[in-house]
């Protein structure tokens, strides 16, 4: 029984997990726009646009490398510990891109704040991805392992779903995305916790004798 429980929260943890992974990098992508005119020069908003969906993208540019450098991090430590510290890291720098000061305050220094900040973010997204899928896989029971992998993969559905609903709930730009960063925070604490007490197989060839 106490088993079965330990694997539900982890279960339950790496589907939120990954959802709030794709959840930040919604929020950037639906507010780019926006975020180009705080942190950009004001050239042409046409190449604003541009530069700021180039932040965007330099977070999925660093997606493979946060797997190949965090990979042989995993391999010694472990993957609960790695997969936790992705969330910390995520949601990190979430808040601070919520709370970085605008390109009219700190200039050029700002935009490149946003752009070390994204690319933290797809550091982090590298490793939680198909880290947390191949976790629960590990810790699943042999008959489970297909659909517990795929509500894992759905995750990241349900992380855009609630960005558009942080949308939804606000008027202006400030307040989606103080709506967005109270989700943000709220949820990754609740899923550092479950991880923290979850209990797991040690290794990939224990838990693929979990009954």
């Amino acid at each position: 029984m106490a088993r079965a429980f330990g694997r539900r929260r982890l279960h339950l943890a790496a589907a939120i997990g990954n959802g709030l992974e794709w959840f930040d990098f919604a929020v950037y992508g639906s507010f780019a726009a926006d975020l180009g005119r705080l942190f950009f020069p004001r050239f042409d908003d046409g190449l604003q646009l541009i530069v700021s969906f180039g932040v965007f993208a330099a977070g999925y540019l660093m997606r493979p490398v946060g797997s190949l450098v965090l990979g042989p991090v995993v391999d010694l430590l472990g993957r609960r510990p790695m997969l936790i510290t992705s969330e910390v890291v995520m949601g990190v720098c979430c808040l601070l891109i919520g709370l970085l000061p605008t390109y009219a305050s700190w200039g050029a220094w700002a935009t490149l704040a946003l752009l070390a900040l994204r690319t933290l973010q797809g550091l982090s997204v590298g490793a939680e991805y198909t880290g947390s899928i191949t976790f629960v896989v590990e810790n699943s029971l042999p008959t489970e392992r297909g659909w517990r992998a795929a509500v894992t993969a759905s995750g990241s559905i349900a992380g855009f779903v609630l960005v558009q609903f942080a949308i939804s709930r606000s008027l202006d730009l400030a307040g989606a995305l103080s709506t967005a960063t109270a989700i943000n925070e709220s949820l990754g604490i609740a899923v550092v916790q479950l991880r923290a007490g979850s209990a797991t197989a040690s290794e990939p060839a224990a838990a693929c004798n979990l009954a």
